[in-house]
Parts: C-alpha cells; structure tokens; sequence
C-alpha cells in the first residue's frame, strides 16, 4: 500500500513539474515572439517598511530619487532605452515654546539612457547601461527663537546638478508579467548651490536689525549606490 502511495505522489508531482515547465516555456516563447518589451516599475521600499515592522535605525539609507522607471527594449537585440523620475515633498515643523522651525524641501530628478539587457534563465534577466541625469533639491528652513528678542532666520538653499554614469540591474520574473528587481550605479554629478540666508533681531529695547548674504558654491561628485532599492514592475 506504501508502495503504490508513494507511486502516485511521485507521479503528482512529475506532472506538475512538467505542467510547470510547459509554463515557463510558453512564457518566453511569448516574449520571444515580441518585438519590442516593455516595463514599468516603481520603488517599492516604502510600500515594504509600510507592511513589515522594521526598526529604522537599523535599516541601510535608501538614496535612489528614481521613484518611477520604464524601459523598452528589443525582444531580439535586448538593446533599449530607459529612463526614470522621482519627486519627494517633505515638511517638519517642530515648537518647544521657544524656537518654532519649519522645514520645507522639495527634490527632483531624472534620467534617460540606453541599456543593453540578458537573460540568465527562464526566470532571471540582467542588463547594464548609461544614463544622463539632472536633479535638483530646494530646500527652506525658517526658524523664529522669542525670548527677551525675537530672532527670526531663513535660510534658502537651491541645489542644481547634472551628469551620467554606468548602472547595472538584475530582475527575477514572479510570473510571466510581474518582477522584481534592483540595480546598482556609479553616477558622476557636477552643478551649483546658491545659499540665501537673512537674519532680523528685534525687540523692547532693541533696534530692528537685518543681515542678508547670497553664496554660490560650484559643487561635484561621484556616487556609487548599491543595490538597496527594490523595483516590482509590470512587463508588456
């Protein structure tokens, strides 16, 4: 009776791993028969820390501002063109009755470049390419202190800068249509920030006071991100 039992369940699951197979097979002759791929994505490491309780003192900084990716690729060639853009808003405002700070910044970036991608094996997929990029981060911070005088301070930086560098990715398809994936990059910038700060004193007693100075600074630098963001994408 064992015997037979365990026939049966080998049979199972003979059938089932030749049903998968069958799967797989008629996913990448679909994607074969296309001309041109596409993909669309986005960041998924806020949905993820949204569902699963991380402590984030622990967790590594993600700096990718790529929130939003597409790509088109050819289904013969793997040759294509990619491109990808983020906005992030972020306001803090704290008070302890003394010193009142609101913060207020705004970045955005993006990128286009072309890619060259391969296939590992029925389920991974990797690609390498060259992207230009601009990005620019403005941020104000107001901070009003009243004691015995009320000091207000703003401060307004605007940082614009542009470059290009390599990237790599690897993606791992859950199903014929749906992946995911992260990439690593070395991404080399160069632009500006102008700096604007005022300052006024007043109070009982005191004269009004204003001190105001405008900075430029040319600035540069090479980035290399690892592989920290995690892309789920639709594939067409």
């Amino acid at each position: 009776m064992k015997g037979k039992l365990c026939f049966f369940v080998a049979i199972f699951f003979a059938i089932q791993l030749n049903a998968q197979n069958n799967v797989n097979q008629e996913e990448q002759e679909e994607i074969k028969e296309k001309r041109i791929v596409h993909q669309i994505g986005f960041q998924a490491n806020a949905l993820i820390s949204q569902l699963i309780p991380f402590d984030p003192n622990t967790l590594p900084n993600n700096v990718n501002p790529y929130i939003i990716y597409y790509s088109f690729n050819s289904a013969k060639s793997g040759w294509g063109f990619r491109t990808g853009g983020g906005l992030v808003l972020e306001k803090n405002a704290t008070n302890d009755g003394i010193t009142a700070r609101k913060i207020n910044n705004n970045k955005w970036g993006f990128r286009i470049g072309v890619e060259k991608q391969f296939r590992l094996s029925e389920r991974w997929t990797t690609g390498a390419g060259f992207d230009l990029l601009y990005q620019t981060d403005k941020q104000i911070t107001k901070t009003v202190t009243e004691s015995f005088i009320k000091a207000t301070s703003e401060i307004n930086s605007n940082t614009t800068q542009f470059g290009g560098g390599l990237m790599g990715w690897i993606r791992f398809a859950i199903s014929k249509n749906i992946l995911l994936g992260t990439e690593a990059s070395f991404y080399y910038l160069t632009g500006s920030n102008r700096l604007i700060t005022r300052t006024t004193q007043e109070g009982q007693g005191f004269p009004f006071t204003e001190t105001k100075t405008d900075d430029k600074f040319d600035i540069s630098n090479g980035n290399f991100n690892v592989p920290l963001t995690l892309y789920v994408l639709v594939r067409f």
